[in-house]
C-alpha cells in the first residue's frame, strides 16, 4: 500500500496538466486538507526527473504568505508526490 493510501484520503480530483493531476486531500492523522500533486513519472527521462524534484525543493525553500506552502514531496508507485497547502476558495 502507497504512503498515499496510508496517510491521506482522496478526496476529489481538482485539477489536471499534461504531466499530472492534483487532489484535493485529508490527512488521516490531523484531519486537515491538503492538495496532492501527482505527477507521472514513469518513462521520463532522469533530467526531467530532476526537474520535477528541483521544482520541489524551490517550493520547500519558499515562505511566503502569498505562496502556497510545501510539506513533504515523495516517490510513490509511478508518481512523484507533492504535498501542498489546500487553500480554501
Amino acid at each position: 500500500m502507497s504512503s498515499i493510501q496510508n496517510n491521506y484520503k482522496l478526496i476529489e480530483k481538482i485539477g489536471q496538466g499534461s504531466f499530472g493531476i492534483t487532489y484535493k486531500a485529508q490527512n488521516k492523522k490531523d484531519n486537515k486538507f491538503y492538495v496532492i500533486k501527482q505527477i507521472l513519472i514513469k518513462g521520463l527521462k532522469k533530467e526531467e526527473i530532476e526537474s520535477i524534484k528541483n521544482e520541489a525543493k524551490i517550493l520547500s525553500s519558499i515562505n511566503n504568505e502569498n505562496v502556497v506552502k510545501y510539506y513533504d514531496s515523495y516517490i510513490s508507485e509511478d508518481n512523484y508526490n507533492i504535498i501542498m497547502e489546500y487553500c480554501e476558495e
